[in-house]
């Protein structure tokens, strides 16, 4: 097989991108890193502003491939764990991302089940929030405005600006496709991104993935909305939110005006825990977040733990510990473990 830098450099001289651009004084750079750390999900290319809550059992852990061109930014998460991901999207940098492994609820997006044919999308700066079950592979696109509306069209910027997610059925696992096949090869020979011209045929080839996935289907402008499930779950977590996590899950089923039963049934389908195990990972989600953060002489763990309404040490240290792989005084004291191979 053709190696994919020979293939790319070497493509016809008549691409609809190739410009006579300077790329040396812009840094082109592959990266690989591997994360054990909840807090640690901000590292991601491109700096979102978000925060991460575990939601299944088990050490946390990520591994992230990254390749970085002048005003493109393309990367795949593997995440180990279940988790939940609330914030704002990069700002400046439209977002499209899409689940590798296309398998129903295994990631949610904004309320939506990112299935095959389903393009996740986000405008810079967007509010946004997604779940994934554990062992998600996912892969994610950033393009500055510029490029977006170079190679796309205004068109597409304006459903983006409109909607959180497109549905995409013929295009979707193309764009995917490419999007692998770009990280896998750069990871086998990342120092020929250091060539300007290197890099400025792989930005020229990636901007031609994106008018090729756009061109060759429109995509539906679809509106943000949830099924019954989904409102449910999304009314509900909204309510834990007001209360600042002060409720129970009978409240939560008010709020959301359906029978503990359905949210109990929407949960599990969406989050996989119920509602009165997400009450639980809420708060050691926020004990995990208030720890990392401190310093050992700034919050010991007993504050913590009775201002989020734990009275048993015992009992919190234990469901701590299940839940993240170690105990609250190891996170407390524990520099982050940010791992790069």
């Amino acid at each position: 097989t053709t190696d994919i830098y020979t293939r790319w450099y070497s493509s016809a001289a008549s691409d609809v991108y190739k410009r006579q651009e300077d790329l040396s004084s812009t840094a082109s750079s592959y990266e690989r890193v591997s994360s054990h750390d909840l807090d640690h999900y901000n590292a991601q290319p491109g700096g979102w502003d978000v925060q991460a809550s575990q939601l299944s059992k088990g050490s946390f852990g990520s591994v992230i491939r990254a390749v970085k061109l002048p005003g493109i930014m393309a990367y795949d998460n593997h995440w180990a764990c279940a988790a939940l991901i609330e914030g704002q999207s990069p700002p400046g940098w439209y977002m499209l991302g899409a689940s590798v492994i296309p398998e129903r609820d295994k990631l949610q997006w904004c309320g939506k089940s990112a299935d095959r044919g389903v393009l996740a999308c986000a405008s810079p700066g967007n509010e946004i929030e997604f779940s994934f079950a554990k062992n998600t592979h996912d892969v994610v696109l950033l393009v500055s405005p510029d490029l977006l509306q170079r190679a796309a069209g205004d068109g597409i910027i304006e459903q983006i600006s409109q909607s959180r997610y497109l549905n995409f059925p013929g295009a979707e696992p193309q764009l995917t496709k490419f999007l692998l096949e770009l990280l896998e090869s750069v990871e086998s020979r990342p120092q020929l991104l250091q060539q300007p011209a290197v890099a400025s045929r792989l930005r020229s080839r990636v901007l031609r993935a994106i008018e090729e996935c756009f061109s060759s289907q429109m995509p539906e402008a679809a509106e943000l909305h949830l099924d019954s499930r989904e409102k449910a779950v999304h009314l509900a977590r909204k309510h834990v939110t007001t209360a600042n996590g002060h409720t129970s899950a009978w409240d939560m089923a008010q709020a959301a005006g359906v029978s503990q039963k359905t949210l109990e049934t929407a949960f599990k389908q969406i989050l996989g825990i119920t509602p009165g195990q997400y009450l639980r990972v809420n708060h050691l989600n926020i004990a995990h977040h208030q720890l990392a953060a401190a310093h050992r002489n700034d919050l010991s763990v007993t504050e913590t733990a009775i201002s989020l309404g734990f009275t048993n040490m015992g009992r919190f240290s234990m469901a701590y510990k299940d839940l993240f792989g170690e105990s609250p005084s190891q996170t407390l004291s524990t520099p982050p473990r940010l791992i790069e191979p």
